[in-house]
């Protein structure tokens, strides 16, 4: 089922083998994950045994059992949440945070506006925000450093004195 590129679904059969006897029944685990890009997809596994559950073998109720509890775990995967506010008095445009192996930015952001992007490190450097402030003048002005794997929150808020950073990380230790 497609709604708009943001929906997928992915089903996959999986046959209990060495069960022979000609009764059927099926069980359907679904399971909705999001990727590192905020898309949303579901996973829909049919589970179909020959025979009812309550006859079948102690092997085949174990896999079931594993299916179900890895259809229903999901993944996870380690990303920065990062927020970019604009709380100066004038309009600034052309912003990019260059960090780790990539970049990403917006064309403009409004005096209140925010601008929220997630993303996964691949690496170890420093982060580096560019930006023209409403005066056309290009600035630049260096952040944190990050590590491959790093998992939380980075904000950069702009001010009257310019950009002001926070970075809140739960899977390293401050300072490592």
């Amino acid at each position: 089922m497609d709604r708009g590129g943001m929906y997928t679904a992915r089903t996959t059969l999986i046959v209990i083998p060495k069960i022979v006897i000609p009764k059927v029944s099926a069980s359907v685990f679904h399971s909705k994950h999001r990727d590192r890009h905020g898309v949303l997809y579901s996973v829909k596994i049919r589970i179909r045994c020959l025979l009812p559950l309550r006859e079948a073998s102690r092997t085949a109720r174990s896999a079931l059992a594993l299916a179900a509890v890895l259809t229903l775990g999901g993944c996870h995967s380690a990303y920065v949440a990062a927020t970019i506010s604009n709380r100066a008095s004038g309009a600034l445009s052309l912003i990019e945070l260059d960090y780790p192996s990539a970049s990403f930015g917006t064309q403009a952001l409004a005096p209140g506006q925010d601008f929220h992007y997630r993303f996964k490190v691949l690496g170890s450097g420093p982060t580096t925000i560019l930006w023209t402030d409403a005066a056309h003048r290009d600035h630049k002005n260096s952040g944190p450093t990050l590590q491959e794997g790093d998992e939380g929150t980075l904000t950069i808020t702009f001010g009257p004195s310019g950009p002001t950073w926070g970075l809140q990380l739960i899977n390293r230790a401050a300072g490592s």
